[in-house]
């Protein structure tokens, strides 16, 4: 049996939730969007959801990988996933 392990970003989580902090929002006014105001700048709501949040976005990107059913060469080709048999 083979497990590949595949990391869908080459971002640190730290670095994704510093990014999504809206530095210009005072948090003591709107903590909504200090905190995700940044991310919600960059990620609009497919018009086939009502909502999107980085849990949405992360099984998206993971059902496209998949699909394609990972291999040895296909998970290997990024030094960030790890394969082992």
């Amino acid at each position: 049996m083979c497990v590949c392990v595949l990391f869908l970003s080459d971002e640190q989580p730290a670095a994704q939730i510093i990014e999504a902090v809206d530095l210009t929002a005072d948090p003591c006014d709107d903590f909504f969007q200090f905190a995700c105001g940044s991310w919600n700048k960059k990620h609009i709501i497919p018009e086939d959801k009502t909502s999107y949040n980085p849990f949405e976005k992360l099984n998206d990107e993971l059902q496209v990988i998949l699909k394609s059913k990972p291999t040895p060469a296909r998970c290997c080709n990024n030094s960030h996933n790890l394969f082992i048999c």
